[in-house]
């Protein structure tokens, strides 16, 4: 004990505080493997010592923790729950030093990140077949801060508007560990099988959702577990809707570097022509183009998720919009205005709006785009959702357009 005593002395004894952080970020952000993370650990554990009142200290300590346990979704399903909970402690007191946190971020902001860590031992849990560990997990991380009653009701919002034996695609971890949280814990929606598209890379949790019966591939394992990216060009894909005699077409372009599809996009590809659209795919606000598989134009535009449109339906009227966005956002729960990854959810819903208006804009139907303005104003106001920069940028757009009209 004395001589760690005498140590800590040492380590901070002639050199500055942020000098001695900034050299433990530095050996957090080296290119490493989880060995070099556990350096970064112990560096850390000296900074927070020096300043147990840094809650940027805290933060990156938490991260430190986190990937030194799994540096990537592939070796989620051997996460150690002592890690995970040492994670916890150092975001938990991150958030309590700081509860609007202003430090430097990684990739999550504290809030997100608890439900991250937390969902993500739930998930390795069922990998490993002990859901009641699971729903112990997620209950703690619940007590603990993660899983919040606002990213919970956005989530319970998305499966309402799912139809029954569906399949969900998520677009991380503010939606797919929620929804675990939802169907384990709340036995919400058990009919809906949900897919990460950034956890479909690996290959346990393609076997995983396999083993679970509810979702199938038309590559079978091995060849499942070995498919990596591959060269593309644009091609168009015809797959039967099954039981209507029709096809859903549409050209699939390069996802990579304008020449590639990736492993994930091959993944989804295979579910697709298995599926045939026996069950009904939604895919959650938020995805980048690049990650969808060039089916932005073959999507059904509702409130809360994208439906891939396999019949050609038309898009709901702007009334049927209206009177089902009311209906979901009549549950929505007060904004986590200090978790600014959760309010890009909120983004998510604004920019469907915005797609809409600016649509009802350039066809010249002013009283159509004022009904949605309308509604965004009521149901997400920015005094209770505040507004993020791409929020700002498009709004201003709008407003130049209505004054043009």
């Amino acid at each position: 004990m004395a001589l760690i005593f005498f140590a800590r002395i040492g380590f901070g004894q002639h050199v500055p505080f942020d000098t001695l952080l900034n050299r433990a970020k530095a050996e957090f952000k080296r290119d490493s493997d989880m060995a070099s993370y556990r350096v970064a650990v112990e560096k850390f554990e000296q900074v927070v010592a020096l300043r147990p009142d840094n809650a940027e200290a805290h933060y990156f300590l938490a991260y430190s923790y986190a990937r030194s346990n799994t540096q990537d979704a592939s070796t989620d399903p051997g996460m150690k729950l002592s890690l995970v909970i040492k994670a916890s402690e150092q975001l938990e007191k991150t958030i309590q030093l700081s509860p609007a946190y202003t430090g430097e971020n990684i990739i999550l902001d504290p809030y997100s990140k608890l439900t991250s860590e937390w969902g993500a031992m739930a998930l390795s849990c069922v990998t490993n077949h002990k859901i009641d560990s699971a729903i112990w997990v997620l209950k703690e991380g619940k007590r603990r801060g993660g899983f919040d009653d606002f990213i919970l009701s956005q989530c319970r919002m998305v499966f309402n508007s799912c139809s029954r034996n569906s399949t969900l695609f998520t677009s991380g971890d503010n939606y797919f560990f929620p929804m675990l949280y939802l169907q384990l814990v709340e036995k919400m929606r058990l009919d809906i099988s949900v897919m990460d598209t950034g956890l479909i890379n690996t290959k346990w949790f393609p076997r995983l959702l396999m083993e679970n019966g509810s979702v199938q591939f038309d590559l079978k394992e091995p060849a499942l577990d070995t498919i990596d990216y591959k060269a593309w060009s644009d091609s168009t894909i015809s797959i039967p809707v099954s039981g209507t005699g029709k096809y859903f077409s549409w050209v699939v372009k390069p996802s990579y570097q304008n020449n590639y599809i990736l492993r994930s996009d091959r993944i989804l590809l295979s579910f697709l022509k298995e599926n045939k659209f026996k069950r009904d795919i939604y895919f959650t606000q938020g995805y980048r183009i690049d990650e969808i598989l060039s089916l932005e134009e073959k999507f059904l535009e509702l409130p809360v998720v994208y439906k891939v449109n396999a019949l050609d339906e038309p898009q709901p009227t702007n009334e049927k919009f209206i009177a089902d966005f009311k209906s979901l956002m009549m549950d929505l729960r007060p904004a986590n205005k200090n978790a600014p990854d959760e309010l890009v959810t909120i983004a998510c819903i604004r920019y469907t709006l915005y797609t809409r208006i600016n649509r009802y804009l350039d066809n010249g139907d002013k009283d159509g785009a004022k009904a949605l303005v309308n509604l965004l104003n009521n149901y997400l106001p920015a005094k209770d959702y505040p507004l993020l920069e791409t929020d700002e940028k498009e709004l201003g757009e709008i407003t130049e357009k209505f004054l043009q009209n």
